[in-house]
């Protein structure tokens, strides 16, 4: 396992990751680090890269349970990510847990807005044979309430 970084234009290798899974790597706006998801089988941690050489420039442990991915999505800005398996938004300087939503429903996909405080997410709120209804929800994981609801129905 592990991960290589590569120059486009030349071809070659830069940097190169062994050991963990490294998963949703997103660069910074100054272009100079790296954010990253460790997906270890005995740690996850959220990490920065240098992204020059790949050198770890700080790690924050994450107390998560250990699922088979970890999936976020991470804030425009860097400054919040959202796992989206259990719609938990996390402090990414510190890996603190800020707020946690549960809809009604099986969530299938989130997005973080510009302010790493709001969220879209999607879910399934009740599905029959004949009768299925997602909702597409503004949240504000700062005052932990839902601002907009969008229900689509589709019937059969």
């Amino acid at each position: 396992m592990g991960v290589k970084c590569w120059e486009i234009a030349s071809g070659n290798a830069l940097w190169h990751l062994e050991g963990s899974e490294f998963d949703n790597f997103k660069y910074s706006t100054d272009g100079k680090e790296i954010f990253c998801i460790e997906n270890g089988k005995n740690q996850r941690a959220v990490r920065w890269l240098e992204a020059t050489t790949g050198k770890t420039l700080r790690s924050v442990p994450l107390n998560l349970p250990q699922t088979k991915n970890l999936k976020v999505c991470i804030a425009p800005d860097n400054s919040t990510f959202l796992d989206l398996g259990r719609l938990t938004l996390y402090e990414t300087k510190t890996g603190k847990q800020l707020q946690r939503y549960v809809p009604d429903g099986v969530p299938y996909g989130a997005t973080l807005l510009a302010n790493g405080y709001y969220a879209f997410v999607a879910y399934t709120s009740s599905a029959t044979e004949d009768n299925l209804v997602s909702k597409l929800v503004l949240y504000d994981f700062v005052r932990a309430q839902e601002l907009a609801t969008l229900s689509l129905r589709r019937f059969r």
